[in-house]
């Protein structure tokens, strides 16, 4: 697996552990150290990240490319075109209703016209998702959804975050483990704001 990211902590631009190799933006020099964020953000218009995204996809001989970010997607699809190679999109959530939802509750920056901007992430979802040879989705509602926007049924696989309550059911025979002072539960929900 090789992960391509950001750099803006200045790590080291190749680190490997074990199967996985992390693949990092190189940080800019000098004076142009201080725009190093904002010319590293995730978009497709990026030159930086088409740059690391192709020279990775080459040099480690990728057989497919998986995008988790909507903004990056038009850019993985050129990539992938470009090489050959097939390309997921990961599509984890609804990204314009999160979008709306931030102009909702937030106070209005000029960025989001650019940025965070629900119509262009639209518009980014209906000319990327189509093109990609294959998309996850978590809930059947999400596909149909795809489906709505002109996806192929056949190019959309729900890959289900949360167990089915055979599963649950399942777990239920299993002998438990309490200690007899008290009873520790965890939850985990990803990250925890408002928005989720």
């Amino acid at each position: 697996v090789h992960l391509v990211c950001r750099n803006r902590r200045r790590e080291a631009e190749v680190e490997r552990h074990g199967a996985l190799t992390i693949h990092r933006m190189s940080p800019l020099p000098g004076v142009l150290r201080g725009l190093d964020g904002i010319l590293s953000f995730p978009a497709f218009f990026n030159p930086r990240w088409l740059t690391l995204v192709v020279r990775t996809f080459r040099s480690n001989n990728v057989d497919v490319l998986v995008c988790r970010d909507l903004p990056l997607a038009p850019l993985a699809l050129f990539a992938s075109r470009l090489l050959g190679k097939p390309l997921v999109v990961d599509v984890a959530e609804h990204y314009p209703a999160l979008l709306s939802d931030l102009y909702n509750r937030h106070d209005f920056r000029i960025q989001n016209l650019l940025v965070r901007n629900p119509v262009f992430a639209s518009i980014l979802e209906r000319v990327t998702l189509p093109s990609a040879d294959l998309n996850w989705v978590v809930v059947e509602e999400m596909a149909q959804r795809l489906q709505s926007m002109g996806v192929a049924p056949a190019r959309t696989v729900i890959v289900g975050n949360t167990p089915t309550p055979a599963r649950v059911e399942r777990l239920k025979g299993l002998p438990q483990v309490h200690e007899q002072h008290s009873l520790l539960r965890l939850v985990y929900l990803g990250i925890v704001e408002w928005s989720r």
